[in-house]
């Protein structure tokens, strides 16, 4: 994509055809060679986008008859090298020694510049003014493109020859007038040149009608455009600016204005009326004065309250002021009644009650008097300071944000003791909120006593990491329990777990072993550990002779089933452990040796084999050029000793060693060419372990694809992360109380 100023390089192009042309005026009499015709012509690169070419690219300039279509009469391609904002210049003819070509302007007609870079579509062709006159003018004073000094005159010849070749034309007239350095010359006359108004300085810049031009285009008059005049701004300068003032166009296109320009219509002063303040010239704000706005400024500025009985009072009242309203006044000893319509003072009505009849829970004493006196049925209406035994259900229903019930005992009996005899009932049930019950208490806050389970807890809601029993510890400086259970049987287990149903493997384990902890599952994972920074999974272990890990997988169909399984869920190497005891890794086996009087440990990696290789090394010595080696006896029994290799070498100078032969016993060493040296050599055995002869790269695509080794995937698609429950800040505490379960022998085990 390419772009010009039209102004700016329509009068560069006029300069650099014609001063070139001038320069060629040779001295009289003088020969030299013609200049090359050179065109300055600069311009901006930018690509598809609209953003500037910086590199250095490939464009090419042609020459054509029409503004569009046919063939061009010229072409050129030079290498530009553009600028920051994409403008560079080059030479245009400056790859041929002769220059542009004359012969193209010889009509005199205008041609178009087209421009194209590379990889870039053609720009809209250029029309070239008053390139084609100047070129023609300079092709006029040349003779085949040469001045006319660099010709001789012809010799004189005979008469017949003159009236045979006609007689030769006369010289050119020399070019006369006058001009000044730096002043772009015209015709004034044929072969009369002057200055003209155009004038470039030293520096590049160009004036007219100016001889120190103030910038790279300086016009000293008026001037007009007959079309649409099109500004392409640098983006850092504005597009337009008016010399001496403050207006100017920016290269996006916003207008700043003269400070003190108006235009009409404008408002420039706001003057604040009555009951207002504010006002002003520039932006100026009104607002409500602060004594408001008066009741003369109103048209209507009072009310009427009309009263009827039993009010009174009332009347006119001005906006801001008051008055009062009242009920109308009775005598002694009567009220107001309504009546007919209408509200009267009455005397208070009196009388005699002759019976007091007992409702509801009620019991009344002497109901027909003189004197009859009410009480409560106690044996029916609890009294909040003493012993009530309820005989039926009861509901405590209240809605605000305190307690539905609190149960308080300053001495030392329980504050709660809810009892029932049938054995399916349920001492307590609770439904609803967050918490179904909460006990607070210095030792053990809640306890549960029975024959089977000592605290039951049922979550019948169906979703995500909702428990049936939640223990949250709100300590955050030592190491404190959310949950603990504890079993004091030798076979028992402290907590138990299942999730779905039990398993069958489960069933099969008896009461042999005392256990901490047992997730059971009829499907999926028994026990899961997660952390982000940690270890997923820790077990200590300060016995002998039992593991610290122990893995074990019953299955009986499948010889290759897995019983450890170790998975880089990430990086994606893998190792598994099956239960005929191999182990299959999908990265190196290498052990870690200390070097360096053990300042630093470096890995030693297994050498691999697509067979089950086991290997034997040992020394011998030739006797008379023969040796007779055992097969240790105990490695024997470990491999298959039909077919094995033997390798040799010896540490003295023989003839060579070979092996003569070979039995499930040993193997016979002999010289080459029935030598007889003594020598000693060292061999190394290679044979195939016992049993796994036919085993050759055995394929485990499917036993290491994605998520095989782990049932359900490597991530579920609910996360496994229960929500952390919001708890109330737990009440400080005076000191603490060391729970009856609580092991006293020993801290935790340090890592």
């Amino acid at each position: 994509m390419f772009r010009t100023s039209n102004l700016l390089w329509m009068f560069a192009l006029l300069v650099s055809w014609v001063l070139p042309g001038l320069a060629q005026q040779p001295a009289a009499g003088a020969a030299s060679e013609v200049v090359p015709l050179l065109v300055n012509f600069s311009g901006t690169l930018t690509d598809a986008n609209g953003k500037p070419i910086t590199k250095v690219v490939g464009v090419t300039f042609s020459l054509y008859k029409d503004a569009q279509g046919g063939a061009p009469l010229w072409v050129e391609t030079q290498n530009a090298h553009p600028d920051t904002t994409g403008r560079y210049s080059v030479r245009l003819g400056s790859t041929s020694s002769q220059g542009l070509p004359t012969n193209i302007f010889a009509t005199g007609e205008a041609r178009w510049l087209g421009v194209q870079a590379q990889g870039e579509q053609e720009r809209p062709r250029v029309l070239l003014m008053s390139v084609p006159y100047a070129l023609k003018a300079l092709d006029a004073e040349t003779l085949g493109g040469k001045p006319v000094s660099a010709f001789m005159a012809a010799p004189a010849s005979s008469a017949a020859s003159s009236s045979s070749q006609g007689s030769s034309a006369p010289p050119l007239p020399p070019i006369t007038g006058t001009g000044a350095k730096g002043f772009l010359p015209m015709f004034t006359a044929a072969q009369v040149i002057k200055n003209s108004k155009v004038f470039q300085n030293a520096g590049g810049s160009i004036g007219i009608n100016t001889k120190t031009p103030a910038a790279n285009l300086d016009v000293n008059g008026t001037e007009d455009v007959r079309d649409t005049l099109a500004l392409f701004p640098n983006l850092t300068h504005p597009t337009l600016t008016v010399n001496g003032t403050a207006f100017a166009v920016s290269n996006t296109g916003v207008v700043t204005f003269v400070a003190s320009q108006t235009f009409p219509g404008t408002v420039t002063n706001v003057t604040a009326g009555a009951g207002l303040t504010g006002g002003g010239t520039g932006t100026p704000t009104l607002s409500v004065a602060t004594a408001g706005v008066t009741n003369a400024m109103l048209q209507n500025s009072t009310l009427s309250v009309n009263t009827s009985a039993p009010l009174s009072g009332g009347g006119s009242i001005a906006l801001g002021g008051s008055r009062s309203i009242g009920l109308n006044s009775c005598a002694a000893n009567q009220i107001l009644e309504f009546t007919g319509g209408a509200w009267t003072c009455v005397p208070v009505p009196v009388g005699t009650v002759n019976n007091v009849a007992a409702g509801t829970d009620i019991v009344v004493t002497n109901p027909t008097g003189p004197t009859a006196t009410v009480n409560l049925d106690t044996t029916k209406v609890p009294q909040l300071a003493a012993a009530n035994l309820f005989t039926n259900t009861n509901t405590i229903g209240v809605n605000n944000a305190g307690n539905g019930l609190v149960v308080s005992n300053a001495g030392s009996g329980n504050g709660m003791n809810v009892a029932v005899t049938n054995s399916s009932a349920v001492g307590m049930v609770t439904t609803g909120g967050v918490e179904g019950v909460v006990a607070e208490s210095s030792t053990f806050p809640l306890v549960g006593f029975g024959s089977e389970e000592g605290v039951f807890g049922e979550n019948l809601t169906d979703g995500n990491f909702q428990p049936g029993i939640y223990g949250y510890q709100g300590g955050t400086t030592t190491m404190t329990i959310g949950v603990q259970g504890y079993s004091a049987s030798p076979i028992g287990i402290g907590n138990f777990g299942v999730a779905i149903g039990s398993s069958f493997e489960g069933s099969t384990i008896d009461g042999s072993a005392a256990v901490g902890v047992w997730g059971d599952t009829s499907g999926d994972w028994g026990v899961l550990g997660s952390t982000d920074e940690g270890d997923g999974i820790v077990g200590f272990n300060s016995s002998e002779p039992f593991a610290t890990g122990y893995f074990e997988n019953d299955e009986s169909a499948s010889a290759t089933a897995p019983v450890l399984v170790t998975v880089g869920g990430n990086i994606g190497g893998a190792c598994m452990f099956d239960v005929s005891g191999d182990m299959y890794c999908s990265g190196s086996k290498s052990a870690v040796v200390p070097v360096d009087n053990g300042a630093r440990k470096v890995a030693l990696y297994a050498v691999e084999s697509p067979k089950n290789w086991f290997e034997d090394f040992g020394s011998g010595r030739l006797s008379n050029g023969s040796a007779v080696i055992e097969l240790e006896p105990t490695f024997a029994q470990t491999v298959n000793t039909e077919k094995y290799h033997v390798f040799l070498t010896p540490s003295g100078d023989c003839k060579g060693l070979y092996v003569s032969q070979r039995s499930a016993g040993g193997f016979e060493v002999r010289e080459l060419g029935g030598g007889t040296s003594s020598i000693e050599f060292d061999y190394r055995i290679v044979a195939e372990r016992r049993g796994y002869e036919n085993i050759r790269m055995a394929d485990k695509t499917q036993l290491f694809r994605q998520g095989a080794m782990l049932k359900g995937g490597k991530k579920r698609t609910t996360p496994l992360r229960a929500p952390v429950r919001e708890r109330p800040p737990m009440p400080a505490r005076t000191a603490m109380v060391r729970s009856a379960l609580e092991r006293t022998n020993g801290g935790p085990k340090a890592r």
